[in-house]
């Protein structure tokens, strides 16, 4: 779930989560009562500014539930970690655009930008497997 239009305020103060790891939050300081809650279907992905408050709530389903998060934001709003990760987390932070771009090599040791061949193979792949051929 997420509460709307609460980044226009600026960012909020936030401290650790002592119900987690990993978490922080900044609970006290919205009204949790105009939470939103986004319902998605398997596959499904959502989108929001990267200070709207959002979390998500306990999977009381029988289905186990995951969940990657991809967090974009322009450098010039960059803050250093202000919280200690769990022991022997690994913490990476590439940047995907602009002069400190390294194409994945200054993170992951060489360069992480396939995403043209990625698709093309993709796309060939599919065309073997129903029997089409390329033009």
């Amino acid at each position: 779930e997420v509460i709307p239009d609460v980044w226009r305020k600026g960012v909020l103060k936030h401290s650790r989560d002592g119900d987690s790891d990993h978490h922080i939050t900044c609970r006290d300081k919205v009204d949790s009562s105009k939470a939103v809650p986004i319902e998605l279907k398997a596959g499904g992905v959502v989108f929001f500014n990267y200070n709207t408050p959002h979390r998500t709530r306990a999977n009381l389903t029988a289905k186990p539930r995951a969940a990657v998060a991809y967090h974009f934001l322009a450098t010039a709003h960059w803050v250093e970690r202000a919280f200690p990760l769990p022991e022997h987390a690994e913490w990476i932070t590439p940047i995907v655009w602009g002069p400190n771009c390294s194409q994945g090599k200054a993170e992951y040791g060489e360069e992480a930008n396939s995403f043209e061949k990625d698709v093309e193979d993709c796309v060939n792949e599919k065309m073997k497997i129903f029997g089409e051929t390329e033009e």
